[in-house]
């Protein structure tokens, strides 16, 4: 897991961000309704999570931390969207 630390000056907390996890998918559908143009063929989601500590330099303890995570659910790509362009990057 890729980690970065952040620190500003030696009285300041100690902030730690990890990336967790990160990806998505496409589905691709084929059927009547799609080879008419009545309804769109691709569908994506996508998804990731973090987390986050903020620590007092000098006790140790504890300040903040949480798990964040977010999810686009599974959408549909919007009606004239040229699908010869979609990329990852």
């Amino acid at each position: 897991a890729l980690m970065h630390v952040l620190t500003l000056h030696p009285s300041a907390p100690f902030l730690i961000v990890q990336r967790i996890a990160a990806g998505g998918s496409f589905r691709s559908r084929k059927h009547l309704f799609t080879a008419l143009g009545l309804t769109e063929a691709l569908s994506f989601s996508a998804g990731s999570a973090v987390s986050y500590s903020l620590t007092d330099r000098q006790t140790g303890t504890l300040i903040a931390g949480d798990l964040l995570y977010t999810s686009s659910g599974n959408l549909r790509l919007p009606t004239g969207t040229n699908k010869t362009c979609l990329s990852n990057i």
